[in-house]
């Protein structure tokens, strides 16, 4: 006999090794889903620590992408008072001391 079939036996009568083989089968249960919840919360750190990582190197490539722009946009070589050439590589020492 099935585990389902004798769970549909149970529904109608029962005796005392059915109502012993349904606890036994609910506290089978009850573990396997403790191991679930388990698995879970391990796994779910994981993914909450990595997603943490994520947005903190995507906030650091967004600043970096700020001054790569500034040095690659072309307007700013034109004469020798434009903002690279005055700057002088000061706002990428900025940059990269600020992430120390």
């Amino acid at each position: 006999m099935t585990d389902q079939e004798r769970l549909e036996k149970c529904k109608v009568f029962a005796n005392a090794n059915d109502i012993d083989w349904l606890i036994s089968t609910v506290k089978e249960q009850q573990k396997k889903t403790e191991r679930w919840k388990n698995k879970y919360r391990f796994y779910k750190g994981f993914a909450d620590r990595f997603s943490d990582i994520i947005q903190e190197q995507e906030k650091e490539i967004a600043r970096l992408q700020k001054v790569l722009e500034f040095y690659a946009d072309k307007e700013n070589y034109i004469t020798f008072d434009s903002p690279a050439i005055k700057d002088q590589g000061a706002r990428a020492r900025q940059e990269l001391e600020s992430e120390r």
